[in-house]
């Protein structure tokens, strides 16, 4: 019939098709479905991005939700009086739509339905780059806009990027027209499948870190990505992000520990020459009495003789206003006074030693301590939660494969019922569709389970 596709150009067989769902079942298995790639980041410089890939009638409904074409939105945190804050960084003439049909005219496309015509990359606003400038924030979007474009093809595969500063948390629609060269045809066709790869998908957030990186360092400081971008691919993906995050926890859990017991000794040694210190003062301050009293003999007179007339002179005493002391009261007074002396010195010597500066220091320390010890433990929380997350998209991924593989086994039983002498054929087509896709071949699995359970049957007759 015309308008089916068969693998390797072959012709379509006589007898009845297999059903549809077959087809789509090779689909899975030899097409590598990659409709949309996630990353997320610890906290600090939490990014989303994520792709889709739309057929033709699909974006005509979605252009009316990236424009903001009404103000009826499914999307309950839409917030209509604040979609005026919204811009279109593509400064074509047009809209999400025209623009695409515009770009159809100037490419080859297959006429046909399934064909995804428009991929689009959203990119969310990182979490820590919400507190910044309206002017920052568009510096950001500008940037990454850049980095898309120039990725994809050009400003003239670029269909539409929609700011959305009217929901919940900032983000861009990047809507382009996935193009590349026929180098056969020697012509532009859309083809999805050969833009965004496998390759492409991997490399995505790390290439897209290290841009924004060089190209804004001044706002995009801590970037969005932390030793490694954890994307969702495999099972075996999912189980090396999964111990690479426990790996991380532990050794954030490890490096606290060492600096608490750093910390902890070098509070134990200041304390030790406090108490010194404290010691040697107060053995000074108990050799001084609460008040300091003088035993003097008495006080010092002074004898004059005045004349009282030319023949007569009068004997007069007069107080000096100081105190007689003998020597052995004058040697305990200055041994008293001495020792106040050293305690007043050792006081001073104490205040104005580099033991209180780094006293305050250690303090700053502790606090400083503290805080990124908070700081570890939500990270350790955020990553729990991610481990959770994996877990369970582990569970889902395997729990697919296992229907896959009986998929696989039905589709192989009922295509040898169909296929019979042209089977071998058919199965050889498969095998080479799947060379150098780094996909495992199920379907010659299959086969090969087959085989030997029938050399098993043989051996027992």
């Amino acid at each position: 019939m015309p308008g089916k596709a068969w693998l390797g150009g072959a012709k379509e067989p006589r007898r009845a098709r297999p059903n549809e769902i077959w087809y789509n079942v090779l689909d899975q298995i030899i097409g590598f479905s990659q409709s949309s790639c996630y990353a997320d980041y610890q906290k600090g410089g939490l990014l989303v991005a994520h792709v889709e890939k739309y057929t033709k009638g699909s974006v005509q409904g979605l252009s009316i939700h990236w424009d903001r074409k009404t103000e009826n939105h499914s999307n309950q945190e839409i917030d209509n009086e604040r979609s005026n804050l919204n811009y279109d960084l593509c400064e074509k003439e047009g809209d999400t739509l025209s623009r695409m049909n515009d770009r159809l005219r100037e490419v080859h496309c297959l006429n046909r339905k399934d064909v995804k015509v428009c991929s689009d990359w959203v990119v969310t606003l990182p979490e820590n780059l919400k507190g910044t400038s309206e002017k920052e924030q568009r510096e950001f979007f500008e940037k990454t806009y850049e980095f898309l474009a120039n990725r994809y093809g050009g400003e003239k595969n670029v269909l539409s990027a929609n700011v959305h500063k009217d929901e919940t948390t900032p983000h861009m629609h990047f809507a382009f027209m996935p193009v590349v060269w026929d180098e056969k045809k020697q012509r532009e066709k859309v083809s999805a499948k050969e833009v965004l790869t496998r390759k492409d998908l991997k490399t995505f957030h790390q290439d897209l870190d290290t841009f924004l990186k060089k190209e804004i360092p001044h706002i995009y400081k801590d970037g969005i990505l932390n030793d490694k971008t954890i994307g969702v691919d495999t099972v075996k993906d999912l189980k090396k992000h999964s111990l690479e995050i426990e790996k991380q926890k532990k050794a954030m859990d490890a490096e606290v520990k060492i600096k608490e017991k750093d910390l902890e000794r070098k509070i134990q040694s200041l304390d030790k020459e406090f108490e010194s210190k404290k010691k040697k003062l107060l053995d000074l301050s108990e050799q001084l009495p609460q008040e300091i009293k003088i035993n003097a003999k008495g006080k010092e007179k002074k004898t004059e003789v005045v004349k009282k007339g030319l023949f007569k002179t009068e004997t007069i005493t007069k107080n000096t206003g100081n105190w007689i002391i003998g020597t052995n009261e004058l040697k305990r007074v200055q041994k008293m006074v001495n020792a106040a002396y050293m305690v007043k010195r050792d006081y001073e010597r104490l205040q104005s030693t580099d033991l209180v500066e780094e006293n305050k220091k250690l303090h700053l320390q502790v606090e400083g301590l503290s805080n990124n010890l908070k700081a570890s433990h939500q990270i350790n929380a955020e990553l729990r939660e991610r481990n959770k997350e994996l877990h369970t998209k582990i569970g889902s991924l395997q729990a697919h494969i296992n229907d896959l593989k009986i998929n696989v086994k039905v589709l192989y039983q009922q295509t040898k019922k169909v296929f019979k002498e042209q089977f071998k054929t058919f199965r050889g087509l498969v095998k080479n569709e799947l060379v150098g896709r780094e996909v495992e071949d199920y379907f010659e699995r299959e086969h090969k389970n087959e085989m030997t359970k029938q050399r098993g049957y043989d051996m027992e007759r």
